[in-house]
């Protein structure tokens, strides 16, 4: 029998692993749900958008202000299934003709409950301790997978996503650690792949451009998976499969990273920069359905990459509220601009974001071999002018 204190570590593990599971299942099952509904409810590609981006930022501004609130235990025991209870709900009425106010605030309380999940892995214990939750995650995957099943249905959706945060928000209350502090320390990893690199160094710095716009690849690929299941059912394709080999090009290609050790900042944004230029390339070239499974399945891989190398770099240093807010804020401003584009292009506004990302991780990968060059070509100079300092009379 192993000794009470190896006990105690597997208890805590299981603990947190069944919360990032959870964590990462209302998460997703969020994202593709929520966007289902949008498109299906309401009354043309603006307003959808418009409800996505909302649901973006309140990620953000709802992380913030929940860093900034000590709660204690038995509140957040409480809170979990009320929010839960209530964005059913609002789901539901939703459904039976409540309006986009009333699936707007169905989305702000899932962000909500989000937020709580993603503060319950903290309140679990250490992440760093038990290694990358990759596989945690990637279970959390295959439990949004079975939630959403076909969202083409979207009554059946509602009420499915509506029984899956009770059964989860009563889990993760059962979860967490009897007396356990309030999770305000450490970083929202959930959150820090959620959303896109905000204006940071990231973005002040060329080279590192493949991994920022790597960070973004999912927000056109979630906003557009109501269309391409449509367009995948016609040619004979379920829509569960559709959403399968999504969740699988995201979380496939981050379980393979995790097991290589895949956490270079060097060799990230270059991966990155030739997966997105790849998919942008197939997408223009090849057949529509061909480059666009290829597309789906290059974009996952460099969204994995990039969240790999975030979570790795960023590690457990404390919440700057500002870069939140500002990733938030592109985040949202970047579906709105898609949105725009939608209403104006049609759905060649999806393959025109991916140009236009291609087309950045390329200057970035210029960026980066111009940086590598730089020593070499300021050491040729050098020579040069020792040389002609030298022949000089």
């Amino acid at each position: 029998m192993p000794p009470p204190a190896e006990r105690r570590f597997d208890a805590r593990s299981l603990r947190l692993a069944g919360a990032t599971a959870l964590a990462w299942a209302l998460l997703l099952s969020g994202w593709i749900g929520l966007a289902s509904l949008s498109q299906r409810l309401a009354s043309g590609p603006g307003p959808a958008f418009a409800l996505i981006a909302g649901w973006v930022f309140a990620l953000a501004v709802l992380r913030v202000a929940w860093a900034a609130w000590r709660v204690p235990d038995t509140v957040r025991r409480g809170l979990l299934p009320c929010i839960a209870g209530s964005a059913a709900a609002l789901l539901l009425a939703a459904l039976q003709g409540g309006g986009p106010w009333t699936l707007w605030l169905a989305m702000a309380l899932w962000a909500a409950l989000v937020t709580l999940a993603s503060a319950s892995i903290r309140a679990c214990g250490p992440v760093g301790r038990s290694g990358a939750p990759v596989a945690a995650a990637a279970a959390g995957a295959l439990l949004a997978w079975l939630l959403l099943g076909d969202i083409g249905d979207v009554r059946a959706l509602g009420f499915r996503m509506g029984i899956g945060a009770l059964v989860a928000s009563i889990l993760l209350a059962n979860v967490l650690p009897r007396g356990a502090a309030p999770a305000t320390d450490g970083r929202d990893t959930i959150g820090d792949c959620a959303l896109p690199a905000g204006f940071g160094a990231c973005w002040r710095r060329p080279r590192q451009w493949p991994l920022a716009l790597a960070s973004a690849a999912m927000l056109p690929m979630m906003c557009g998976l109501p269309w391409m299941v449509d367009l995948c059912r016609a040619s004979g394709l379920p829509a569960q499969a559709v959403v399968g080999i999504h969740l699988l090009a995201m979380f496939v290609p981050a379980l393979v990273f995790a097991i290589l050790g895949v956490k270079d900042t060097v060799f990230a944004p270059v991966l990155c920069a030739v997966l997105l230029v790849a998919g942008a390339s197939a997408l223009e070239s090849a057949p529509t359905a061909l480059g666009g499974w290829v597309l789906t399945l290059a974009n996952g891989a460099a969204w994995s990459l990039a969240a790999q190398v975030r979570t790795a770099a960023l590690g457990k240093g404390r919440e700057d509220a500002s870069a939140v807010l500002a990733a938030g804020g592109l985040g949202a401003a970047l579906v709105l601009l898609l949105g725009l584009g939608v209403s104006l292009a049609g759905l060649r506004a999806f393959g025109t974001w991916q140009v236009a990302s291609a087309a950045g991780a390329a200057v970035g990968l210029c960026a980066m071999l111009v940086y590598a060059l730089q020593p070499h070509i300021l050491k040729k100079h050098r020579r040069i002018v020792q040389a002609r300092e030298v022949g000089a009379p």
